[in-house]
């Protein structure tokens, strides 16, 4: 009786050790994926930031130059406003 019972108690740590290293793995393809995500979107968000910028200038550098004598007036008040949300946000 005396081997029975020691076989048994054998056998409950493997299981149990078994059962704790499921547990401790964690789950990397959903952390993965969730920053691959996040990095399309910060990246469309400044090329969508700088495309804007882009077209502020080209707009408006004529009738910034002839109104206020800087061709990159409205441009440099865009770069102030983007810079002022960033720090809002």
């Amino acid at each position: 009786m005396n081997g029975e019972m020691t076989a048994i108690h054998a056998k409950k740590p493997a299981i149990h050790a078994k059962k704790s290293a499921k547990i401790k793995t964690p789950s990397t393809p959903i952390v993965n994926r969730v920053l691959h995500a996040r990095i399309i979107f910060i990246v469309t968000v400044v090329v969508l930031l700088l495309f804007g910028l882009m077209m502020v200038y080209s707009a408006s550098s004529i009738i910034a130059l002839r109104e206020k004598g800087d061709a990159a007036f409205y441009f440099i008040k865009q770069i102030q406003f983007v810079g002022l949300g960033l720090v809002v946000a």
